[in-house]
C-alpha cells in the first residue's frame, strides 16, 4: 500500500501552521522588546500527537503550540522623599540608584548596618 506524503498545512485546515507562525512572530516581537533581557532564549514548541485506532485507519491528532519567554527586566527606581514643613506636602524626586545591578535587578541596601563597613 502506497501512502501519500502528509502535508502539515492541511492539519486542522491550516490552523496548526497558523498557530506556529503566530508563536514565532510573538517570539520575534519579544526579542525586540527592550524591557526583556537580550541574552535569554525564547522557546516555541510544537507538539504533535498521533493516536491510531486498532485498524490503523483512523488517527486521532492533537497539536499544541507553546511559548516560553523570559520575564521583563525589573523596573527599579530610587525615590527620595523630603517633607516640606512650610506647606505640608512631601516632595518626591526620582533618583538613579547607585548600587543597582541591571543584570540581577538587585539594589544594594541604602541603610548601613553596623556589620557593614
Amino acid at each position: 500500500m502506497a501512502w501519500e506524503r502528509f502535508d502539515i498545512n492541511l492539519l486542522r485546515d491550516g490552523a496548526v501552521i497558523e498557530s506556529l507562525h503566530e508563536a514565532v512572530n510573538s517570539a520575534f516581537h519579544d526579542i525586540h522588546d527592550h524591557n526583556k533581557p537580550a541574552g535569554k532564549a525564547r522557546k516555541v514548541t510544537l507538539t504533535l500527537e498521533f493516536i491510531p485506532d486498532d485498524d490503523r485507519l483512523k488517527i486521532a491528532t492533537k497539536a499544541v503550540v507553546k511559548t516560553a519567554f523570559p520575564d521583563e527586566n525589573p523596573n527599579i527606581d530610587l525615590i527620595q522623599i523630603e517633607p516640606n514643613t512650610k506647606i505640608g506636602y512631601i516632595n518626591a524626586m526620582e533618583q538613579l540608584p547607585l548600587g543597582y545591578d541591571p543584570e540581577t535587578g538587585e539594589v544594594q541596601p541604602m541603610i548601613r548596618k553596623d556589620s557593614q563597613s
